[in-house]
């Protein structure tokens, strides 16, 4: 019957009001045992397992074992790095992960696209927890109402975009509405992930809210995203049948990747410079999905689960340079890499990963779609190329601002011993997907073949 699939989905609903109740420490226990029992029902399913009512349809294939298990990573982490005070992270992480499941497990785009945006506005509960000062307070209400109304903006364009595919399923002539269909849906996915030039919400959001949160928005709802975009490829592949409409999506990746490069180049603030840095790693997965051939698609799947371990590891040395230094504004502080080796360690190797240096996690997929836009877009992958060199140098620049130098006069409060653990391992994971890529590789390949949209 399929019916573990829908406890999948409503088990971290179901789990949200207990993890209110019951305060923060046991809240994130309950979070954490909800999301291992989700992790471990999705890859003991086959896909034979199917769950019907009524026109909702969960399944799981190739893609759902792969994709679950980073976004049960991304919600997990999220709950790590709530406020020491707030009672809301554990809560607003399970009805993320409730949502996201549903982004990934249900067989129609459309209601896929509804549970994308649930998450979107669910991720908004975490936002008071940063800060009681009333000016903060009034901040956030404007960041997070500029985000919520292009959230409404990007599920009307999705929501428009799978109702003309619908209808073209009904009435055919697909080719004439096809461009319609796929412009809806690339700006309606840009707002969603903060794609450049789409990314007007992200600056505010990205500095006022806590860090867990914009793990949520940032790393996990990305992840769904992307998934989005694919099923909808998938289910209706003539979107990508005209080599312009490929070149069309393949082009706002690469304008993403390079954007969101020089954005975060241009930045003062340690905060938006990582958040731009999310605005370009979507830009490389969009690139590769564009491009539409089987190794683009995979590289785009790899180096998407690459930037949720970078943007995890990212956010991670803010939040805890915020409770240690106060402000996180490029060149306030200097030196802290005597007093805090393990957070400039940390910093240091997400900086590496996610601005795609060998040896590296995102080194592999980046090479790939390097050399298949050589091929195919030459213009596009020199765009690529530079995003990459930009990227780079802005988190190396904001490295040796926060932690080269001489060190501050002040004593700064000891970092923990758990956080410095984290991070290594994390950069150890890392590593272990730069040097070993075919662990990630080999199953995402497998997923990939079945794809209907493929060159």
């Amino acid at each position: 019957m399929g019916l573990h699939l829908l406890a999948v989905v409503l088990a971290p609903w179901l789990a949200a009001p207990l993890a209110l109740i019951f305060g923060r420490r046991a809240g994130l226990a309950v979070a954490a045992i909800t999301a291992v029992a989700q992790g471990l029902l999705v890859l003991g399913s086959s896909t034979e397992d199917v769950f019907r009512l009524g026109g909702i349809v969960l399944r799981v294939d190739g893609f759902d074992r792969l994709l679950a298990p980073t976004l049960l990573f991304g919600v997990l982490a999220a709950c790590a790095l709530g406020e020491p005070r707030s009672r809301a992270i554990a809560p607003a992480a399970l009805l993320v992960d409730g949502a996201v499941m549903g982004v990934t497990l249900v067989d129609s785009p459309f209601l896929a696209s509804l549970f994308l945006q649930l998450a979107g506005i669910a991720a908004l509960f975490v936002l008071p927890a940063r800060t009681p000062l009333p000016i903060q307070l009034a901040r956030e209400a404007v960041a997070g109402a500029k985000y919520l109304s292009l959230t409404v903006v990007s599920s009307l364009a999705l929501l428009g975009a799978f109702a003309l595919v619908e209808t073209t399923r009904i009435v055919g002539e697909a080719q004439t509405v096809g461009q319609v269909v796929l412009a809806l849906l690339l700006i309606g996915v840009a707002l969603r992930v903060a794609a450049f030039p789409f990314q007007v919400w992200l600056p505010d959001f990205a500095s006022i809210a806590p860090a867990a949160a914009v793990v949520l928005v940032n790393a996990v709802l990305n992840v769904a995203a992307v998934a989005l975009v694919v099923a909808a490829l998938a289910s209706a592949p003539w979107l990508v049948q005209p080599e312009r409409n490929r070149l069309l999506l393949a082009s706002l990746g690469a304008l993403s990747a390079l954007g969101g490069a020089f954005l975060a180049l241009n930045a003062r603030d340690l905060r938006r410079v990582v958040a731009y840095t999310s605005t370009a790693e979507v830009g490389f997965v969009l690139y590769g999905v564009g491009l539409g051939s089987s190794a683009s698609v995979t590289a785009a799947f790899a180096l998407l689960v690459t930037s949720v371990v970078s943007t995890t590891m990212l956010w991670t040395v803010i939040a805890n340079l915020e409770r240690r230094i106060g402000g996180v504004e490029l060149g306030a502080t200097r030196g802290l890499i005597a007093q805090l080796p393990g957070l400039a360690l940390g910093f240091l190797a997400a900086s590496l990963t996610a601005g795609g240096l060998p040896l590296f996690a995102a080194f592999p997929g980046r090479w790939v779609l390097y050399r298949l836009g050589a091929d195919l877009t030459p213009l596009l992958a020199v765009f690529l190329v530079a995003a990459n060199a930009c990227l780079l140098l802005a988190l190396l620049r904001a490295f040796r601002s926060c932690f080269l130098g001489p060190p501050p006069a002040e004593v700064v409060k000891r970092e923990s011993a758990g956080v410095t653990a984290a991070l290594l391992g994390l950069a150890g994971l890392s590593l272990g997907l730069g040097l070993a890529p075919s662990v990630l590789w080999e199953p995402l390949q497998r997923a990939v073949l079945g794809l209907p949209f493929l060159r």
